[in-house]
Protein backbone atom coordinates (compact mmCIF):
# COMPACT_ATOMS: atom_id res chain seq x y z
CA UNK A 1 0.00 0.00 0.00
CA UNK A 2 1.15 3.63 -0.47
CA UNK A 3 -0.71 6.32 1.31
CA UNK A 4 -0.47 9.57 0.39
CA UNK A 5 -1.44 12.88 2.92
CA UNK A 6 -3.29 16.08 1.94
CA UNK A 7 -2.54 19.22 3.44
CA UNK A 8 -6.31 19.26 4.29
CA UNK A 9 -8.74 17.99 5.90
CA UNK A 10 -11.63 17.89 2.99
CA UNK A 11 -12.45 14.60 2.41
CA UNK A 12 -14.44 15.55 -1.02
CA UNK A 13 -10.57 15.98 -1.99
CA UNK A 14 -8.96 12.99 -1.20
CA UNK A 15 -11.77 10.77 -2.57
CA UNK A 16 -12.26 13.33 -5.79
CA UNK A 17 -8.31 12.56 -6.41
CA UNK A 18 -8.88 8.97 -5.58
CA UNK A 19 -11.35 8.58 -8.39
CA UNK A 20 -9.72 10.18 -10.87
CA UNK A 21 -6.69 8.04 -10.44
CA UNK A 22 -7.96 4.32 -9.96
CA UNK A 23 -8.35 2.37 -12.75
CA UNK A 24 -12.06 1.08 -12.32
CA UNK A 25 -12.70 4.99 -13.04
CA UNK A 26 -10.48 4.95 -16.11
CA UNK A 27 -7.38 6.55 -13.97
CA UNK A 28 -4.42 4.31 -13.75
CA UNK A 29 -3.96 0.45 -14.74
CA UNK A 30 -3.58 -1.58 -11.68
CA UNK A 31 -4.08 0.73 -9.67
CA UNK A 32 -6.98 1.23 -6.70
CA UNK A 33 -7.61 3.68 -4.41
CA UNK A 34 -9.79 5.78 -1.40
CA UNK A 35 -10.18 8.89 0.36
CA UNK A 36 -9.84 8.39 4.15
CA UNK A 37 -9.63 11.00 6.79
CA UNK A 38 -7.40 10.94 9.39
CA UNK A 39 -8.71 13.17 11.66
CA UNK A 40 -5.90 12.75 14.17
CA UNK A 41 -3.33 14.48 12.06
CA UNK A 42 -5.88 16.91 10.69
CA UNK A 43 -5.28 15.66 7.15
CA UNK A 44 -7.14 12.98 4.71
CA UNK A 45 -5.55 10.57 2.91
CA UNK A 46 -5.39 9.47 -0.80
CA UNK A 47 -4.90 5.77 0.42
CA UNK A 48 -3.26 3.50 -2.95
CA UNK A 49 -3.14 -0.21 -3.55
CA UNK A 50 -0.57 -0.74 -6.45
CA UNK A 51 -1.24 -4.17 -8.01
CA UNK A 52 1.29 -4.07 -11.29
CA UNK A 53 3.98 -1.48 -10.36
CA UNK A 54 5.58 -2.54 -13.85
CA UNK A 55 2.14 -1.02 -15.31
CA UNK A 56 1.72 1.47 -13.19
CA UNK A 57 4.90 2.78 -10.94
CA UNK A 58 4.75 4.42 -7.64
CA UNK A 59 6.57 7.61 -9.65
CA UNK A 60 3.45 7.72 -11.69
CA UNK A 61 1.19 7.48 -9.17
CA UNK A 62 2.54 10.12 -7.00
CA UNK A 63 2.97 12.58 -10.15
CA UNK A 64 -0.81 11.89 -10.93
CA UNK A 65 -1.77 12.34 -7.21
CA UNK A 66 0.24 15.66 -7.24
CA UNK A 67 -1.64 16.86 -10.71
CA UNK A 68 -5.04 16.17 -8.85
CA UNK A 69 -4.37 18.04 -5.91
CA UNK A 70 -3.13 21.22 -7.35
CA UNK A 71 -6.14 21.61 -9.69
CA UNK A 72 -7.70 21.99 -6.04
CA UNK A 73 -4.62 23.59 -4.96
CA UNK A 74 -4.25 21.62 -2.08
CA UNK A 75 -0.37 20.54 -1.23
CA UNK A 76 0.71 16.89 -0.31
CA UNK A 77 1.78 16.38 3.48
CA UNK A 78 3.85 13.54 3.26
CA UNK A 79 3.64 9.87 1.63
CA UNK A 80 4.37 6.38 3.23
CA UNK A 81 4.80 3.49 2.24
CA UNK A 82 3.05 0.12 3.93
CA UNK A 83 4.91 -2.36 4.28
CA UNK A 84 7.50 -3.72 1.75
CA UNK A 85 7.79 -3.04 -2.27
CA UNK A 86 9.65 -5.21 -4.27
CA UNK A 87 13.30 -3.44 -5.63
CA UNK A 88 12.17 -2.94 -8.82
CA UNK A 89 9.96 -0.36 -7.70
CA UNK A 90 12.44 2.02 -6.00
CA UNK A 91 13.89 4.34 -7.88
CA UNK A 92 17.20 6.73 -6.68
CA UNK A 93 15.84 9.78 -4.31
CA UNK A 94 12.70 8.08 -3.99
CA UNK A 95 12.16 9.14 -0.47
CA UNK A 96 12.71 12.83 -0.93
CA UNK A 97 10.63 12.78 -4.47
CA UNK A 98 7.72 10.76 -2.56
CA UNK A 99 7.80 12.84 0.41
CA UNK A 100 8.18 9.74 2.51
CA UNK A 101 7.26 10.37 5.95
CA UNK A 102 9.97 7.27 6.68
CA UNK A 103 11.82 5.64 4.79
CA UNK A 104 14.70 2.65 5.06
CA UNK A 105 16.61 -0.28 3.07
CA UNK A 106 14.41 -2.67 5.10
CA UNK A 107 11.69 -1.48 3.16
CA UNK A 108 12.73 -3.87 0.25
CA UNK A 109 11.79 -7.21 0.17
CA UNK A 110 14.77 -8.73 -1.36
CA UNK A 111 16.61 -7.09 1.15
CA UNK A 112 14.94 -8.81 4.00
CA UNK A 113 15.41 -12.24 2.56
Amino acid sequence: AFNVNLNTKDLTVAKGIARAIREQHGGLPGVHAIGVPLASRGHVQVSINITDHEKTSIQTVFNAITKEAQKYEIPIHNSEIVGLIPESAAFPDMAQYLKLESWSDEKILENLL
